[in-house]
């Protein structure tokens, strides 16, 4: 079994997913709440000695010419403290549009004219259905550079 970990980086929380290089399949696993980036770094070790993780994938969002952005710099940060913690292949994933793919998925209508109000369980699923769009298409990837 080659376990993947997926990231859907946030600044309030951290949407987790986890997948089969080998089987090719991907689920959700959890949504972290962010109280401080050691803390996050610390439960990312844990998941990753308990899962067995092999790599690590992180959404890097762009813009959309593709240049880095203000929030790419973060992540960028982020893989870098990452990097000192845990010995592990890292690798930062173009994923301009899985959050805004998630939000449609989980509100099919338009949201602002909907009247709702996003709850804090609404915005961990977004997150968490981000981390999985994230390894989703990092497998097609893959599996598309395989075939060529």
């Amino acid at each position: 079994m080659k376990n993947i970990l997926a990231i859907d980086f946030g600044l309030k929380r951290v949407g987790l997913a986890l997948g089969d290089e080998e089987k090719r399949y991907v689920y959700g696993y959890k949504t972290i709440e962010i109280n401080n980036l050691n803390d996050l770094l610390k439960k990312i070790l844990e998941i990753v000695k308990e899962k067995e993780v092999f790599k690590i994938i992180i959404g890097y969002p762009k813009g959309l010419k593709g240049e880095e952005t203000e929030r790419g710099r973060l992540v960028k940060k982020f893989k870098e403290r990452l990097e000192k913690t845990i010995d592990k292949e890292i690798i930062l994933f173009d994923e301009r549009y899985t959050t805004d793919l998630a939000k449609r998925i989980i509100f099919p209508k338009d949201f602002k004219k909907s009247g709702l109000k996003k709850k804090e369980s609404m915005k961990r699923e977004i997150n968490l259905l981000s981390a999985i769009l994230l390894l989703e298409s990092y497998l097609k990837g893959e599996e598309k550079e395989r075939e060529d």
